[in-house]
């Protein structure tokens, strides 16, 4: 009987906890599952959307290596993450809500980072980069057209 109880307890979770729980299990698996510097296709992402994360993350690195930033690898990783589990949940969103609120999730994380690191992080060309990847991806699960800019509601970048 207290099987069953557990059972029953697990199917009443609502959907937005375990979506939640999820994307936060992602977050944190990420840097093993993809490797330290993420360059593997996350899971049911579009390949070329991969490429763009990495060109902005590669951004990111050769400001590093051109002198002193107030961020490490470490920061660079976790804007990895960010997108990461950005493009995962938009794949499973059901409407353009739900994309939005994921949209909007993604830019504060990012402007808490990008604070976090004196606004260095997200520079001209990966801000360029990051709105385009947001706008691509939900232009491709149907969200938003290809054209908007997305992001622009909540980014200080």
């Amino acid at each position: 009987m207290s099987n069953r109880r557990e059972i029953v307890s697990i199917m009443t979770i609502p959907c937005k906890v375990l979506k939640c729980a999820l994307v936060l299990g992602f977050l944190v698996l990420s840097p093993f599952l993809f490797g330290c510097r993420g360059k593997a296709t996350p899971p049911n992402v579009n390949p070329a959307l991969v490429e763009m994360r990495e060109e902005i993350l590669d951004g990111m690195r050769s400001y590093m290596k051109d002198g002193e930033t107030p961020y490490t690898e470490e920061h660079v990783l976790k804007c990895g993450q960010v997108l990461d589990a950005h493009l995962v949940a938009l794949s499973s969103a059901r409407n353009d809500a739900e994309a939005k609120a994921l949209v909007k999730d993604t830019v504060t994380r990012l402007n808490e980072l990008n604070n976090d690191c004196d606004g260095e992080l997200i520079e001209t060309g990966q801000r360029e980069g990051i709105c385009t990847l947001l706008t691509k991806a939900g232009a491709q699960h149907g969200f938003n057209g290809p054209d908007e800019d997305v992001p622009e509601e909540w980014r200080e970048w």
